[in-house]
């Protein structure tokens, strides 16, 4: 079982307004709070107190933090921002570049997903959903899809934005493949 480090906030800052503004206030539209795994290259949050993010170009979670996320070159379902229900799904993404530490980082974050498009199958050509949807939704192998846990994939960077990072160890468990 891994062992919770410590839970830190993200900075509400000016990607967050206008998150709150165009999605929230605006369109109405409904969010669901979900995990991505990224690579971490400090030690942010691993010394306690408050979690400060770097400038480092390789800490892709310290610059998700500062600067919202970017599209993905591509994947099983496309180029597009992934995440999860599922903690252990985005710890499997969860590395640590060049960085010596016994705890790792997953970000939790508020993403527009109220207007699923369910898919079975890899798309790995997709750009975006079809019109009418705001997200994919990769199908579990146990709903008659290719995924072993649940996916969420958004193709717009103002879909979703990090609100917080989890701080944990391994220690005494095995990710998931």
């Amino acid at each position: 079982m891994p062992k919770l480090y410590s839970v830190h906030g993200a900075e509400f800052n000016d990607m967050a307004r206008q998150f709150e503004e165009k999605y929230k206030r605006r369109s109405g539209a409904r969010s669901s709070f979900l995990f991505h795994g990224t690579q971490r290259a400090c030690n942010g949050g691993s010394r306690g107190g408050s979690f400060r993010a770097c400038h480092d170009s390789d800490c892709y979670t310290c610059q998700v933090l500062r600067h919202g996320f970017q599209i993905g070159t591509g994947g099983m379902f496309g180029a597009g921002i992934y995440s999860t229900p599922t903690s252990s799904k985005a710890d499997s993404y969860a590395r640590n570049y060049h960085l010596r530490s016994s705890l790792h980082a997953v970000l939790i974050c508020e993403v527009v997903c109220d207007r699923p498009q369910y898919v079975r199958n890899a798309q790995p050509g997709r750009t975006r959903p079809d019109r009418g949807y705001n997200c994919v939704k990769a199908l579990t192998t146990s709903q008659g899809g290719m995924v072993n846990f649940p996916e969420t994939i958004v193709y717009r960077r103002d879909a979703i934005i990090p609100v917080g990072v989890v701080i944990y160890s391994r220690e005494g468990w095995m990710p998931v493949g």
